[in-house]
């Protein structure tokens, strides 16, 4: 039963969620589930210390990204879909 609590605690929507990922540079790149917070950063660990600090040190608000990831600053908001986007992909098609 504990678990179970646990484990839904984990998955609430009480946190935003930060998806952390690459860009097609190489440069770490942090964006939140909202899009109002992010920023672009020299390493992983800069990155990750940055999502703790802003999500008040909740693990569970931490998606790391296996594809590209794009800081878009021309948007007051984006989707997390959206930002998942690899614009790579679009160059070559």
């Amino acid at each position: 039963m504990k678990q179970e609590q646990q484990t839904e605690s984990m998955l609430s929507p009480q946190y935003p969620r930060f998806f952390v990922g690459r860009n097609r540079c190489g440069n770490w790149v942090v964006v939140d589930s909202t899009g109002l917070r992010g920023g672009l950063f020299i390493d992983q660990a800069q990155a990750l210390r940055f999502v703790r600090a802003e999500s008040g040190n909740h693990p569970q608000a931490i998606v790391l990204v296996d594809r590209l990831l794009e800081l878009d600053m021309n948007r007051a908001s984006v989707r997390p879909s959206a930002v998942l986007i690899c614009n790579a992909q679009k160059q070559v098609a």
